[in-house]
């Protein structure tokens, strides 16, 4: 009896887990005092992604800017998982010529920091109308961050700067301000 007795306490122990804390990415992001567990998930539990996901668009003359945001669920960073919001990205200048795309990426919570580098990758929830992202210019080789707002359901601004803050010398492959409608 003594024996079964261990054996279903020693099962019962093993069967315990703790389980990881969901913490909205809203309640992360406007709070500096929360810190994050091991294996914590930050989750777009409130959905504010949803009016950004999409195909937006930006043309004058021969230029051309489409991108492409959705939602990667539970992206591991190596010590936590959040929703991330991701852009794909195809660049034409002026002269017709394809700068950049990475429209055909196959983007999954699996090989997300494989691709990053090409992408824009979602850097922080600002308000419901505002998302700041992260986005390299591979041409000139250099990081930038790029808020994106809403005007409306169908129109949004994307305005584009150094990490450093800095003037980038020679200015960017692509436009730094401009207006992109959602399709």
């Amino acid at each position: 009896m003594k024996q079964i007795l261990t054996l279903i306490i020693i099962l019962f122990a093993l069967s315990c887990k703790a389980q990881s804390p969901v913490i909205s990415t809203v309640e992360y992001d406007q709070n500096d005092d929360l810190e994050l567990t091991d294996g914590a998930y930050l989750k777009d539990v409130e959905n504010k992604f949803n009016p950004f996901i999409g195909s937006w668009v930006w043309e004058d003359g021969n230029s051309r800017l489409e991108i492409v945001f959705e939602k990667i669920e539970m992206v591991f960073d190596g010590d936590y998982y959040e929703d991330m919001l991701v852009g794909r990205y195809k660049f034409i200048d002026n002269t017709g010529e394809e700068k950049h795309n990475s429209l055909n990426l196959n983007i999954t919570n699996q090989n997300f920091w494989g691709k990053s580098y090409y992408l824009i990758r979602g850097g922080g929830y600002y308000t419901d109308t505002t998302f700041e992202f992260q986005i390299s210019d591979l041409h000139k080789n250099v990081h930038c961050y790029m808020f994106f707002e809403l005007i409306s359901p169908t129109e949004a601004t994307w305005k584009v700067q150094r990490e450093d803050g800095r003037d980038q010398p020679g200015g960017f492959t692509f436009p730094t301000e401009l207006t992109l409608t959602k399709q």
